[in-house]
This record gives structure tokens, sequence and C-alpha cells, in this order.
């Protein structure tokens, strides 16, 4: 998978696409530019002085593991050509067997380039035509050669925005990689292709008929908000605040959260959810409670899982797509089939402009942050439990204020959650000391774990695992003894099981650190190590764990960038 970044026009393109790359992230980056008459591969990462040239393309990939690897420097080019790919070409090998070519070939930016080289046609829109129905999987990809001032490009399960600016065109996989200098943009869609130049945008449908868009103002602040406060923490506590200021009033759910879900929740009886890492984890949590306050089916799955399932989808399905990237192919293409069977469909996502959002019969919005996408993801969701039962007649009108209430107190009990303390520097401690920790939940709690250990990987470089507690408990005093497990129990009414696990643990040889919420901590009077979260009902006790979380890996972050700078001194 990639993300692609693309500019051409009459300014400088280097420091655009550095400032792109920067914005997508990815373990793999890149850019190629055309520098005269050939192509060029810069390294972002290099002192040198950058060309004067006004057309590149950068890109953004992830190592691919368990697939062609992407080894290779990217973009994939030669002196003539440049290809940047979103995506996968499911048919690699059999399409690899067809190409004549001696180069080596090991990933799908490398194949790409070599059969653009190999197909004949009598122009390059032509070219991408008959290469459509040879690239099974649907990627989305752009290219630029050293003879003509121009990108093309076409677009298969993730869009591609088009930003419109003075200086000229950006094309970029996320929306909110676009600068601000960028006024206005459109995107191009599943089966389209498009010429671009310095000055024009020119769209094609699959037969290669002209296409006209309808250009959307852009705006750069809803779009790069996490970009407008100084600290991770901050930015938790300022979203919380802003979507519940948003979404709620002093009688209960807000008219916006209102319009936003009146007719998508209308005569539903089961809800699917899909989303990806974070998001997913939030999805999961939301589709527990879901079964338990409403007593209405609901399942959670990965996008992958869902576009290849038999998962029931038509008229009484309220199918949700949870993704901060509103660019995200898996996921609209799972928005998509639901749709064809008359699911209605809703997003929650970071941005309105988005792709995603556009793609729902409605939305839901949040500042968020990579680092808060679980906290907020999961509070809009909770939101929607507590509308879905209110509309139900599960819980009173009167229940449902004391639910909206109790959310208002999210915001200063996130602020609480985000201060170190409390057992939290120990367990920071704890968490850098040993090459590999566990994290465990029983319940609900299993899909905190989940988020846990996945914020200990990305944030930390730790070796973080995460399982029920369980499942845990069942393992080898060999494989447990003498690791640190980091347990959450954020429901009173799961606590004595899920304390009867973690004394299986701890007598196996495990260091145990409970997080819990304030009421179930007070009756946990036989572990030491026990981390107080704030109290709040059930329902909203994941967005509290969620800046728990946070704050143990910030508290981590500073340890070791103290450790540093003692070293360095």
């Amino acid at each position: 998978m990639g993300k692609i970044f693309a500019y051409t026009g009459s300014a400088s393109c280097c420091e655009a696409l550095l400032g792109g790359l920067g914005t997508l992230g990815g373990e793999l980056t890149g850019i190629a530019v055309k520098n005269g008459e050939k192509i060029e591969r810069l390294n972002p990462g290099s002192n040198e002085a950058y060309p004067v040239v006004t057309t590149g393309i950068a890109l953004c990939a992830e190592a691919i593991r368990n697939k062609p690897s992407c080894t290779k420097p990217v973009p994939a080019l030669d002196e003539t050509l440049a290809v940047a790919f979103d995506g996968y070409i499911e048919n690699f090998d059999a399409l690899r067997a067809r190409v004549n070519l001696k180069e080596l070939i090991t990933s799908d930016g490398d194949l790409l380039l070599s059969v653009i080289k190999s197909v004949t046609a009598e122009s390059r829109l032509e070219l991408m035509k008959k290469l459509a129905p040879a690239l099974i999987g649907d990627p989305t990809y752009a290219f630029m050669s050293a003879d003509e001032e121009a990108i093309y490009c076409a677009a298969g399960k993730a869009p591609l925005a088009v930003g419109i600016a003075e200086s000229g065109i950006y094309l970029s996989s996320k929306l909110s990689a676009l600068p601000a200098e960028v006024k206005r943009y459109f995107y191009i869609e599943n089966g389209e292709y498009a010429r671009v130049t310095a000055d024009r945008a020119v769209i094609y449908d699959n037969k290669l008929k002209k296409i006209k868009k309808t250009y959307l103002p852009f705006d750069f602040e809803t779009n790069c908000a996490e970009g407008l406060f100084s600290t991770p923490e901050l930015k938790t506590v300022v979203a919380v605040k802003d979507a519940l200021s948003r979404y709620t009033c002093d009688g209960g759910i807000g008219k916006e959260f209102i319009k936003a879900v009146a007719k998508c929740t209308q005569r539903i009886k089961r809800i699917v959810l899909t989303g990806s890492a974070s998001t997913l984890s939030a999805a999961r949590i939301a589709a527990y409670n879901i079964e338990l306050a409403d007593d209405m089916p609901a399942v959670a799955a990965s996008p992958e899982e869902l576009l290849h399932s038999g998962v029931q989808l038509d008229k009484s399905t309220l199918f949700v797509a949870v993704s901060s990237d509103c660019e995200d192919g898996d996921i609209i293409s799972c928005v998509k089939k639901a749709s064809a069977f008359g699911a209605k469909t809703l997003a929650v996502t970071k941005s309105s402009q988005g792709y995603l959002a556009r793609c729902c019969d409605s939305y839901l919005t949040a500042q968020m942050s990579k680092r808060c996408e679980f906290a907020l993801s999961y509070l809009l969701l909770s939101l929607l439990i507590a509308y879905i039962s209110y509309k139900n007649d599960i819980i009173s009108d009167v229940q449902l204020k004391v639910t909206v209430r109790l959310s208002q107190m999210l915001t200063g009990k996130a602020a609480y959650s985000l201060k170190a303390g409390n057992g939290i520097s120990d367990a920071a401690d704890a968490l850098l000391s040993n090459n590999t920790v566990y994290t465990a939940g029983f319940g609900a709690d299993a899909f905190i774990a989940d988020e846990a250990a996945r914020s200990f990987r990305a944030l930390l470089g730790a070796q973080a695992f995460s399982f029920s507690s369980g499942k845990l408990a069942e393992e080898s005093a060999k494989l447990l003894k003498g690791r640190n497990v980091f347990a959450f129990i954020t429901s009173r009414e799961l606590l004595q099981i899920s304390l009867k696990h973690l004394r299986r643990l701890r007598a196996k040889g495990a260091a145990v650190t409970i997080i819990a919420s304030s009421d179930a901590a007070a009756e946990i009077n036989d572990f030491e190590s026990v981390i107080e979260l704030p109290e709040n009902i059930a329902l909203f006790a994941p967005v509290i764990a969620g800046t728990g979380i946070q704050s143990l890996c910030s508290a981590a972050e500073y340890i070791i960038e103290n450790e540093k700078e003692q070293r360095a001194v």
C-alpha cells in the first residue's frame, strides 16, 4: 500500500513534495521529478540542494511483508518514466510472467513500470484504458514521463484528491495533505482517468469520455486541524471538547447529531461496523455495547473480512464506516458494497470534506489525530449507541439527558487521565524495562488492550501483544514468568472474573499492572500496581481508557528522551 502526492505547475515542486510526504507518513518515502529530458530520483533526507523543477511525484509506502517485497526505493522509475502506486496487484505473479523484460521486478510499482513500458497504445490515456482489465485488485496509480510536462493517473479503490492552486495543481491520496494555497478541490473516483498539466486537469471515464467535475471549496484548517495544537495531550482534550460541544447540548443530544443520524437509523434491525487499526478496536467495543444495551445484532469486522464474507447487508442494516483516513480504499469499497445491497451508511471520520463522508448517506466528524483516533471515534459511536437506545425506548428521555450530561464531563476527565502521576511513571518504567510485554482485558476491555498494544508498538517500538485475559492466563509459566502484563478493568460487572484471570497470571510469575476505573480500583486490594482512571458510566469508559493509554505512552516517551539527553551529556 502507498500514498501518492504529486504536483505540476509554475513553482518549484520539491518543497511542495516534501511537505506532502511529511503529512502522509510511511515507512518508505521517495520523490521523482522531471528534470529536463530525464526522470530523476531525489532523496528526501539529503542535505543537497534540490533542482528547480516544476513536475514531480512523491510516494509514501508501507514495507510490504508476506507480499512481493518492497525493498527498492520508491517511486519505481527509470530515466524515462516514474510510477507511484497505491494498492495491490492481486495477479502479480501471473502478470510478471507475461512481462518479457530483464529488470528485476520485486514490487507492484516495479511491475507497473514494466507493464506501462511494454504496452503499445496511441496515447497514454488509451494505455491506461488497456491496463484496466489486466490489473486485478483495482489499484490507484500515477505516472509521469520524461517527454511531457504532465501527470497521468487512474483511480481504483482509493480515490485521488485534485487540489487547484494559483501556482499549479496537486494530486494527493489524502485530502489533508493538500497545502494551504489550494482553494478548491475535487476527487478522481474509481474507474476514472486524468491528465494533469500546470493549468488544467482533464478527467475521463472508463470509455475516455470527458467528465465535468464539481469543484468544492478547500478549508485548510478543517482538514489539518490536528496540526493546530502544540502537544498530543492538548489535541486530545480540545478534540473531545469540540466533538461534545458540537453534538450535545444541555437538553441532551444536539440538533446537528440528530440531523446526521435520524434518517440512517430509521427501521434498522442490525448494525455492521468496520474500521482499521485503532478505529477497528473502537468499532468492536461499540458492537459489543450495542448488543449489550440495545439487544440488537451488531458485528464489527475489518474491511478485508467484510469484502469477502456473507455478512447480511440490506435495507434494515446500518453500515458504519469508522476511519480517520478519509480516502481509505478498502473501507470505501465496503461502503459501496453496503450501498449496493440497500443498507444505510454512516461515516465516522475526520473531515466532512473527505471522500468517505461523501460516499455515505451521512457522517459524524471529530478532530482525529493518529494519537487520539481511538478515543474520538469511540466517543462518537457511544453517542450513537445512546441515541439508538433512546429511539428504541430502551432508555427514557430523562436517562438520555443524564447520559449526555455524563458525556459532557469527559473533557475534564480526559485531561485528568492524561496527567502523569498516580502510578503512571512507574508503569512507564515497567513498560520500557522488558523486551516483550502483554496487554490484557476481558469482554470489551480486550479491545482496549488491543489499542494499548498497538500504541506501545507504534509510539515506543515495544514488542507488545494483546490477549483476552482468560486466554493469556492459560499460557505456560515459562512464557509468562518475568513478563510485564498491563491489564484493563473498566467495568465493575467484569471485575471479579478479570481479577481471577490476573491472579493466575501473577501466580505464573507475570508482573501485573492494572489500569482500572476508580470504582473498580477501589475494590482491588491484593495488587500493588494499580493505575486509577476517572470513573464514568461503562458506555464512556473506553474514552477515558484511551486517554490513559496515551498518558502512559507520553510518560514512556519522556523517559526515553531524558535518557538520550543524559547520554549526550
